[in-house]
């Protein structure tokens, strides 16, 4: 999983060395394989993250009081969400290796890649945010 993690970096042996050391962060940006939709604070992101059924989620990462769903490059949310969600297509997500079981610098895995190019399915998760997530 975290060879193909790290091939969302241009240099991908560099992201998986940083994993290797203690507390090692690396930068994976937007928008090569995957983009995010971020929701500010935890209880929103689990509410939401508790209600897409879980072989329709993929990769979820929490930082700076936020939850980070990655989801398809390019993929939208409806009209209606798009005011309300944020969807994150540039920049890097600095985050810890996914063997890492405890926050490293207040981030961490949520929810760990199950499936190489598995990501959250962009409609489940709108569903899962007009329940009230984001109201």
């Amino acid at each position: 999983m975290a060879e193909w993690l790290a091939s969302a970096s241009p240099t991908p042996d560099a992201v998986l060395a940083a994993w290797q050391k203690p507390n090692g962060l690396a930068d994976l940006p937007f928008g090569r394989l995957f983009d995010a939709v971020q929701v500010l604070g935890r209880e929103q992101g689990f509410a939401a993250l508790c209600r897409i059924p879980t072989d329709l989620v993929g990769p979820v990462f929490y930082s700076n009081r936020s939850m980070y769903f990655l989801i398809p490059a390019g993929a939208k949310l409806p009209g209606d969400l798009e005011d309300k969600a944020f969807v994150v297509r540039s920049g890097v997500l600095t985050c810890p290796a996914l063997f890492e079981s405890a926050s490293v610098a207040g981030s961490w895995w949520v929810y760990l890649p199950q499936v190489p190019g598995r990501l959250t399915d962009v409609d489940e998760l709108a569903r899962a945010l007009q329940q009230g997530v984001l109201s």
